[in-house]
Formats: structure tokens, C-alpha cells, sequence
């Protein structure tokens, strides 16, 4: 439905990134190598965010996923620090060999626009809207039905859900929107939709959303 992200290498690039941060904080529920866990993800991040730069505010996740799974050893926020700081001084030394200039990259930051003007194209606002609509159902029976949901799960579930907020800011944020943005909604929303429709005791329902999700971008190949 949204064959715009190869449009953007930078985007897919740090997308990609990204989801290896997530699956990182999402394993620190294991309570296994935390330190190492919070030390990937916050390099992912890091690099991420030379692809594309408000991918650093995923930083903002790791935090609260730190703070939420590890309650008292408030001393592993300090770790993502230094997985940062890393990042910075490799590609430094990377840009002082190649290009003779050790602070350039640091000078760039992606420019902020709020135009949505691109997303008055047909192929771009019907998946928009199909995406969000699942999202804003599966997410409101998820809410219902949260307390069933076993403590592990719901650490994962709140760690989702700001992943879906950020990514809802770094669209409103992204400069030039093509469409090519919604990949940050994608990791969420897939997840909080498969759980919706695994638990629809109809299943013409559940049978009727997945032939449309399939047919939607055929139909949209042809606009």
C-alpha cells in the first residue's frame, strides 16, 4: 500500500535501524544481558538518526523501557550515554579520514514542515486512512480488554504504544512528505492489528479485513 519508502533511502535506512533497536527493548523484558540490550538499542538509535535525524527522539522509548523493566537499577540510564556518544566519535573519526572535516555531520538536522499538501493524492490518503483506522480500532480493544493482559505483555504493549506515538510525530515533523513516512506507524499498528483480529470471534470479520488489506493495493496501482 505504501510503495513510497523507495522513494527515501534515508528513511527506509533509519526505519530499519530502528526496528533492530526495537526488538533490543523489547528483550530487556528478559531480564538477560540488560546492559548489553541497552547498550545495542541505544547505538541502533544513534545510528538511525544520521539516516534520518528526529529518529533520535526513539531515544525517549528506551528510557521509559529502562525506567519501566528495570524499576530500580536507575544507574542503566546512563548507558545509552555512552552507546551515543560512540556513534558520534566513530563517525567523526570516519569523516576526519574521508572528508578532512570532523564536525559537518553534526551540523545537519532534517528541516520541519507541516505541509500534508502531498496527502491530498488519492494514493496516498486512502492506505493513510487504512492504516490509521485499523490502528485506532485494534488499539481501543486492546485498551477494553488490557486488564486480562498478563504484566509481561503489557510492558510490551506500552513500549508499543509510544513507539506509535513518536512515529506519529516524526511523520507531522518529516519534510517533503511523500507518503514514504507512514513506515513508522507500520511495526505498532501491524502487531496491535494481528492481536484484533486473532481475537474476533466472527471470523467473516477478521477474513473480510485481510482480503481487503490485500486487494487495497492492487486497486491502488491503478489510480
Amino acid at each position: 500500500m505504501i510503495p513510497f519508502f523507495f522513494n527515501d533511502s534515508n528513511l527506509a535506512f533509519s526505519f530499519f535501524f530502528l526496528l533492530l533497536a526495537l526488538r533490543r527493548i523489547l528483550s530487556i523484558s528478559s531480564k538477560k544481558n540488560i546492559e548489553k540490550k541497552i547498550l545495542d538499542a541505544s547505538i541502533w538509535i544513534t545510528i538511525a538518526a544520521l539516516f534520518y535525524f528526529w529518529s533520535i527522539l526513539f531515544f525517549i522509548i528506551l528510557f521509559i523501557a529502562i525506567i519501566q523493566l528495570t524499576s530500580t537499577n536507575y544507574k542503566l540510564v546512563f548507558i545509552p550515554f555512552v552507546g551515543f556518544t560512540s556513534v558520534i566519535m566513530l563517525t567523526s573519526v570516519y569523516h576526519t579520514m574521508v572528508n578532512n572535516d570532523i564536525w559537518s555531520f553534526l551540523e545537519y538536522k532534517d528541516q520541519i514542515s507541516f505541509d500534508f499538501s502531498p496527502y491530498y493524492s488519492l494514493k496516498i490518503i486512502i492506505p493513510s486512512i487504512f492504516i490509521l483506522l485499523s490502528g485506532i480500532f485494534a488499539f481501543v480493544y486492546k485498551s477494553i480488554t488490557i486488564s486480562k493482559t498478563p504484566l509481561k505483555e503489557k510492558s510490551t504493549y506500552w513500549i508499543l504504544f509510544f513507539f506509535l506515538l513518536i512515529g506519529i510525530i516524526l511523520i507531522v515533523l518529516k519534510n517533503n512528505k511523500n507518503g514514504s513516512e507512514l513506515l513508522f506507524l507500520l511495526v505498532p499498528i501491524s502487531i496491535f492489528t494481528a492481536n484484533f483480529i486473532e481475537s474476533i470471534d466472527k471470523k467473516w470479520i477478521s477474513e473480510l479485513f485481510l482480503w481487503f488489506a490485500f486487494i487495497l493495493p492492487f486497486t491502488l496501482f491503478f489510480l
